[in-house]
């Protein structure tokens, strides 16, 4: 499948390069060997899962979002009717991830573009808490997790929410991770351009 006409047929440009920057970003950082288990987390449509899939088909993934929408149907039978055996390779869970006593299905690591607002801070207590490699992209975001601060007193808000928001987020994933970062993609794409990536827990 063509990523021209993965972007001609099913979304605009702009968001086929936000999920086209953030699958090479988060398939540099993890480095799995094929075979890799992943969960699409958030996943809307779940055309993230389904394009690590086309370009990966010797991996796993699981998508898990509270609704199934007629968009992510639509989605998959795209993906499906060009390589048939992604249906084999793909499952979804509808399930709401902030519940309590929710826990990710045994993976290699966990994916997720523009989880909304305290979704990202919910991905990363689960992860943190099961061990888990993470690459997620924020987006909306709230002063609802500020309590962070406490894991790096030195940053300063100034003004960008967004950016105090994620540099809390990395200083707390820095004290559980043995590497964690940010990366960003070009703002042009998308204004909510960071990524936090965090791999083995220390």
């Amino acid at each position: 499948m063509s990523e021209s006409n993965i972007a001609g047929e099913m979304i605009e440009k702009k968001e086929f390069l936000k999920f086209f920057s953030f699958y090479i970003s988060a398939k540099e950082f993890f480095g799995l060997q094929q075979g890799a288990v992943l969960v699409d987390c958030c996943s809307g449509s779940s055309f993230l899962g389904l394009y690590w899939l086309d370009r990966n088909p010797d991996d796993k993934v699981t998508a898990i979002d509270k609704t199934l929408t007629e968009k992510h149907r639509e989605t998959l039978d795209y993906f499906v009717s060009s390589n048939p055996k992604i249906r084999n390779r793909y499952e979804f869970l509808q399930q709401d991830i902030t519940q309590p006593d929710f826990e990710f299905p045994e993976c290699n690591a966990v994916i997720a573009v523009h989880a909304c607002g305290s979704l990202t801070d919910i991905i990363i207590d689960k992860c943190m808490k099961q061990g888990l490699p993470l690459a997620v992209m924020p987006c909306c975001y709230n002063s609802k997790r500020i309590w962070w601060q406490k894991y790096s007193p030195c940053i300063e808000f100034e003004g960008d929410l967004g950016r105090y928001a994620d540099e809390l987020r990395l200083a707390y994933l820095k004290h559980r991770y043995k590497n964690a970062k940010i990366e960003t993609i070009s703002p042009e794409i998308t204004p909510m351009n960071r990524i936090l990536l965090a791999g083995k827990k220390k």
